[in-house]
């Protein structure tokens, strides 16, 4: 009887150990399936950049009824604010800009007694650019950010102005940058077709 006894308590023993160390597991599988962080998307990037650059102008010229075309240009700058944001967990992003710049732009005019003259005046145009881009990993802390969109503005505060933006930036540690970036745009409302060209050597920081 004795024995039985001793049989029952051990198997009873052996079974609560069996048990306790079955709860350990699923507890600590648990535990670890808990800690596990989901990686989230990346939130809104915002950012200002400023620099200088080169703006130049081709435009059509009509004199003694021959078209010629004629170009000039001078240094320039650009102040522009972003905001950027990958798509999902993705290297593909899309963003937005809005700036000010300086442009190259013509004036004509008829002093008084005198021929049809046209100057190049430097101008304040202002512009809005969507675009779409990608991040190329450089280095642990480098980043390339080719970007493409279009550009739409106004040029001397009159006539629009349509065209393309393309450049790249290259963050460090995607707190500071330096970019290039190149804008066309073409006059549609002007006569002597004026078009536009931008090369900036931007800063860049993010706030």
């Amino acid at each position: 009887m004795k024995k039985t006894k001793f049989i029952a308590l051990a198997l009873l023993a052996a079974f609560g150990m069996s048990a306790h160390a079955q709860g350990g597991i699923v507890s600590s599988e648990s535990e670890n399936v808990y800690r596990i962080k989901t990686k989230k998307p990346k939130k809104f990037m915002l950012y200002v950049k400023a620099g200088v650059g080169y703006d130049a102008i081709n435009y059509d010229d009509n004199i003694d009824g021959q078209k010629e075309t004629k170009s000039d240009g001078a240094f320039g700058y650009e102040v522009d604010f972003g905001i950027r944001k990958s798509i999902g967990t993705n290297s593909i992003y899309w963003g937005a800009e809005v700036g000010a710049m300086s442009s190259i732009d013509q004036h004509e005019y008829y002093p008084y007694g005198g021929d049809r003259t046209v100057e190049n005046k430097k101008v304040l145009s202002i512009f809005f650019s969507p675009l779409i881009g990608y991040d190329i990993k450089a280095g642990e802390s480098t980043t390339f950010s080719p970007y493409v969109g279009p550009s739409i503005g106004l040029i001397d505060f009159g006539d629009g102005i349509a065209g393309l933006s393309v450049g790249t930036n290259l963050w460090f540690n995607q707190k500071y940058a330096i970019g290039v970036n190149y804008k066309y745009n073409y006059n549609f409302s002007d006569h002597e077709n004026p078009q536009y060209h931008k090369f900036a050597l931007t800063g860049i920081i993010k706030f």
